[in-house]
């Protein structure tokens, strides 16, 4: 290591995302709008088949700014209260 920074870490496998995402609950989605970040927090579930179901508000845009992007999705540290 340089000393620059930590290392990253490993990336779970896929059945320890399934096992760490499958309670539901909140989370953020991130894309970017003219190279800004825009993010929105979003409801999600896991229904089964290795899906991730996503539901915001209506008002953030998010299916327009999602379309034929990368976007980013996190979870943790929320709760219902905000």
């Amino acid at each position: 290591m340089d000393g620059v920074g930590a290392p990253f870490p490993a990336v779970p496998g896929r059945g320890r995302c399934t096992e760490l995402l499958s309670g539901g609950g909140y989370g953020r989605i991130a894309v970017t709008e003219q190279a800004l970040p825009v993010i929105v927090p979003a409801n999600y579930c896991l229904p089964g088949d290795g899906e991730l179901l996503i539901a915001t508000g209506s008002r953030t845009g998010l299916v327009h700014r999602a379309r034929d992007v990368v976007i980013t999705f996190e979870t943790g540290g929320m709760d219902a209260a905000g």
